[in-house]
């Protein structure tokens, strides 16, 4: 495919898309291939990064001595951090991008465990301005992922799968981080819930590595 998406191969060959994915056996199954790689990524983007929100109430800006007004500045400028990123991301390489989203899921991980870890405010809200730079990156490269490997036709329903990982996250996560939190503390918690991250990262690296399929393959 060389990364192109079905919609352009199947213009270079005069044919259609469903002919095109008849031909290619590379293309079969990618509903149960390519979906659950992107779903799970993007489930595990959003666990970093709203997984915050419960350890402020478990009394992270108690423990860190943290004023109201350090607080509302350090959430102001995280999500203007992830919103300044993503735009310049979008324009990068659009070949280049799904692979790069692979690397940023174990950053991820790591930068959410040090939040578990790091016990000085300045440090801590530098660690948190690079998790959202880091993770303006998932959201594009996994758009851009289901637009080269399902046709016009089929998108719709491939990014509302995507988008689903928000929902469907929040619902296992309330319940996992609360339990987290109420046995092992905040500071745990962060570490225990960016650990995924760093596996499902490395599990892709290593499958690609071995020629198994992983997120790194459809680049």
């Amino acid at each position: 495919m060389a990364f192109e998406s079905i919609d352009q191969c199947a213009e270079k060959e005069s044919t259609t898309s469903a002919k095109l994915i008849a031909s290619h056996p590379s293309l079969k199954g990618r509903w149960a291939r390519v979906v659950p790689i992107v779903f799970i990524t993007y489930s595990l983007a959003y666990v970093v990064r709203a997984n915050f929100g419960f350890g402020a109430a478990a009394g992270l800006a108690q423990t860190l001595h943290i004023t109201s007004s350090q607080w509302l500045c350090w959430a102001l400028s995280f999500f203007s951090d992830t919103s300044s990123f993503r735009f310049p991301a979008q324009l990068m390489r659009k070949s280049a991008l799904p692979a790069i989203s692979s690397f940023c899921t174990g950053d991820l991980g790591i930068l959410a465990a040090l939040t578990g870890v790091i016990r000085n405010y300045w440090l801590l809200a530098a660690d948190r301005l690079l998790l959202g730079a880091v993770e303006s990156f998932i959201f594009p490269g996994m758009m851009i992922l289901l637009t080269r490997w399902f046709t016009r036709a089929e998108r719709s329903r491939a990014n509302t799968l995507l988008i689903l990982g928000n929902p469907v996250t929040v619902l296992w996560m309330s319940a996992v981080t609360g339990y987290v939190i109420k046995e092992f503390g905040w500071q745990l918690a962060f570490i225990i819930e960016g650990l995924p991250s760093v596996l499902w990262a490395l599990c892709g690296t290593l499958q690609s590595a071995t020629g198994g399929t992983s997120l790194l393959d459809y680049s």
